[in-house]
């Protein structure tokens, strides 16, 4: 081998052919490498959701052996007289579990008002036509009310949302303002000694996806649930005159309307919800569960505060008939799903569907 000035003799570069070999190589290696690294991408944000889950139990927990009951699905101040002179009972049991998540501060804004704004003592009612963009506490997004799946779309100024929802058990015509056969019931701290279906048999905290403007329906429709089992969403969009702004599922998380922030078993997980509004979002309603993870699993926290994932595909029992009233006994219509969710209602659930 001779050499020349600025030359190697009979050193040579790749050829094309080469070239594409070793990219097609890259390619297929990067091909293979993806679906684990997605994969585990995916794992790592079902595990900060099932944190968040258990965070919110053992707050409950926590606030349970402070007070000796858990905390209610609505309560509040009533103020029903003016916009901001209360807020209207409409304060969801997320805003009680602040003090128990590091939220003290929060909390005690909250619960001072604020006079020089005629903001009454715990807070203004959570409604966007009282200039809902200049009270900090109900635009704060809490970190741990969010899957991390969730699509980050939340405007300026919106309220806060939340992921995880209320268990109200299998009622319908109860929720806003009766007994229910649930773990939540709205101005009622149940006590643990209510539970004697077991605090590990009881669902507590459901996941339930942020939607947009609910359809609406009578009582009477929705007191026979199959007619809105795997209905068409344009079907359903077709139905009713568009509510106001920051209406659905999940938009708001101190309000404890139950639109909002609560879950009736009834409708199976991943199904659109459907109430009865017509004036007022106050209302009744077929509220169901669903999730941001693939594969139509969903996480559930118990009464004890045990997390679990369960799938989509759980037995929902007879749709054809009537939703449950009140505090009523026996079991539910509707299958193990809505059999995790009583209190007493003697079911014994034997093997939970799911991983």
């Amino acid at each position: 081998m001779r050499y020349e000035k600025g030359s190697c003799v009979g050193c040579r570069g790749f050829t094309l052919v080469e070239l594409l070999v070793v990219l097609a190589i890259i390619s297929t290696l990067i091909g293979l490498l993806l679906p684990a690294v997605q994969a585990a991408r995916e794992a790592a944000r079902r595990l900060q959701c099932s944190n968040n889950l258990k965070n919110i139990g053992l707050a409950m927990l926590n606030y349970e052996t402070t007070y000796k009951r858990y905390p209610a699905l609505r309560s509040g101040t009533e103020g029903f007289d003016t916009l901001t002179a209360g807020n209207h009972h409409r304060l969801s049991g997320f805003v009680l579990l602040l003090p128990f998540i590091e939220q003290q501060p929060m909390y005690q804004e909250i619960m001072n008002g604020d006079p020089t704004r005629n903001i009454a003592r715990g807070g203004p009612f959570p409604g966007p036509f009282i200039g809902m963009e200049q009270y900090i506490p109900w635009t704060t997004q809490l970190p741990w009310l969010r899957c991390p799946n969730e699509p980050d779309e939340r405007p300026l100024g919106s309220p806060g949302t939340t992921n995880y929802g209320m268990s109200v058990g299998d009622n319908l015509l109860d929720v806003v303002n009766g007994r229910t056969r649930g773990f939540f019931q709205s101005n009622y701290w149940r006590k643990m000694g209510e539970i004697s279906d077991g605090v590990s048999n009881t669902l507590a905290y459901i996941e339930q996806k942020v939607d947009g403007p609910l359809d609406w329906r009578t009582i009477e429709d929705l007191s026979f649930p199959y007619q809105f089992y795997n209905v068409c969403p344009l079907c359903r969009m077709l139905r009713g005159s568009p509510p106001p702004l920051y209406y659905g599922r999940g938009r708001r998380w101190m309000d404890g309307a139950p639109v909002y922030t609560s879950v009736n078993t009834i409708l199976p997980p991943f199904q659109s919800s459907i109430s009865n509004r017509r004036t007022h979002d106050l209302v009744n309603g077929l509220y169901t569960a669903g999730s941001y993870h693939p594969g139509r699993l969903l996480q559930v926290c118990f009464a004890d505060g045990a997390v679990r994932t369960i799938s989509g595909d759980i037995d929902y029992g007879d749709l054809r008939i009537a939703p449950p009233l009140g505090d009523t006994l026996g079991r539910s219509p509707y299958g193990t799903w809505g059999e995790l969710s009583t209190i007493r209602s003697g079911e014994v659930i034997e093997e939970l569907p799911g991983q």
